[in-house]
């Protein structure tokens, strides 16, 4: 729609010029035709004038006269004549100004449909590589399991972890680094809404679990990495609340891994509820209690992350 809307303006605009253009020289032609039929009457009408103002004079004094006259004549016409070049000067100058208007409208309409031409395919060659790298690039998925059940003793529970890391990607993940940790929440409900402080504050620092390189084949690649001895207290709420005697333990996941097309740093992250199952599938808080919880009664719920996180 742009297109077609500017090179109506434009055949416009040169329409416009040309016809100014044609109508000027128009007449500009009929004038100077009629300056030059006008002077040649003029001159003949100037010599019989002439030759009756210096009538009866003697033959030397009358030529001498007339020439005189005449060269009078001429010296005013070829002044006119003068006066008319210079007016036609400057109607081809004004031409020479329009026709330069109009071809730098047209350059500058060039350069601006030439420039976003060009930004045109870089776009699409960048969005090309970019589906190329999306569709080739490595892509790590993390599943976390329970190595034991989930035991107390006085002063909390302990809570232990393995993470299976899978790359389903076409092409291998390189310098992976993993960070986990289990924190302690409570809400009105499971829903718990991990801030991007807390997930920054874990990225930032750079705990190193192993730097390793991920295959792209179709299998998954075990690292356990045990959370032992996790103490996760009991909580109690401010003064005037009810004692809960409920847990609610986040699991946090962070995998940090190098693209291997663009060395680009891409970031896995990931938050788990630990919850017992249930019938509705959403989970329950873990009672306080002294006795273990079995892992079959145990499961993980993927939590959202909270907005601006990368995940």
């Amino acid at each position: 729609m742009l297109t077609l809307a500017t090179v109506t303006v434009l055949v416009f605009m040169v329409g416009m010029i040309s016809a100014i253009i044609l109508d000027q020289y128009a007449k500009v032609h009929e004038a100077y035709s009629r300056y030059q039929e006008k002077a040649e009457q003029d001159r003949r009408d100037a010599q019989k004038v002439i030759a009756e103002s210096c009538f009866g004079m003697a033959l030397p004094a009358f030529t001498k006269c007339v020439s005189d006259k005449l060269e009078t004549y001429d010296r005013k016409q070829a002044s006119d004549q003068d006066l008319q070049a210079q007016k036609d000067m400057a109607f081809w100058a004004l031409c020479t100004f329009l026709a330069s208007c109009a071809g730098l409208a047209v350059t500058v309409i060039g350069i601006y449909y030439v420039r976003k031409s060009l930004l045109a395919s870089h776009e699409a060659v960048d969005t090309a590589r970019q589906q190329l790298v999306a569709d080739q690039r490595p892509w790590l998925l993390v599943v976390p399991s329970f190595v034991r059940p989930i035991r107390f003793d006085p002063k909390g529970a302990i809570i232990e972890v393995a993470l299976d890391i899978r790359n389903i990607g076409k092409t291998p993940a390189q310098h992976v680094y993993v960070k986990a940790k289990v924190i302690n929440t409570l809400g009105s409900t499971v829903a718990v809404h991990i801030t991007s402080g807390e997930l920054l504050g874990m990225r930032n620092e750079h705990e190193l679990i192993g730097a390793t390189q991920l295959p792209s084949e179709e299998r998954v690649e075990r690292r356990t990495f045990r959370i032992d001895r996790e103490k996760m207290r009991a909580i109690v709420p401010v003064e005037g609340l009810p004692v809960l005697p409920i847990m609610l333990p986040v699991l946090i996941v962070c995998i940090d891994y190098r693209v291997p097309f663009t060395n680009q740093l891409a970031q896995t992250m990931r938050v788990y509820g630990i919850l017992l199952k249930s019938t509705d599938g959403v989970g329950e808080a873990l009672p306080i209690d002294s006795a273990p919880i079995p892992i079959d009664r145990l499961t993980f719920v993927n939590y959202p992350v909270a907005p601006g996180v990368t995940t």
